[in-house]
C-alpha cells in the first residue's frame, strides 16, 4: 500500500507545482499489480476503520 500512496502523492504533488512554476513533469502509471491489490486494501482498511469506530460507540 506504500508504493500505492506515495504514487498518489507525486500525482498530488506535480498537479500543484507544474502549474506554479511552469514545469510539464509527469507522473508513470504505476504497474497493474498495485491497482489490484490496491482495489483489495484500500476498501478493506476503510471498512476496518468503521468497523473499528462502531466498535468502540458500542462499548461505551
Amino acid at each position: 500500500m506504500v508504493p500505492f500512496g506515495l504514487w498518489w502523492t507525486a500525482v498530488f504533488a506535480v498537479s500543484i507545482l507544474n502549474p506554479l512554476f511552469g514545469w510539464t513533469l509527469t507522473i508513470d502509471d504505476i504497474p497493474s499489480r498495485f491497482w489490484d491489490i490496491a482495489t483489495i486494501l484500500i476498501p478493506a482498511v476503510i471498512l476496518g476503520d468503521a468497523g473499528a469506530l462502531v466498535a468502540r460507540r458500542w462499548a461505551r
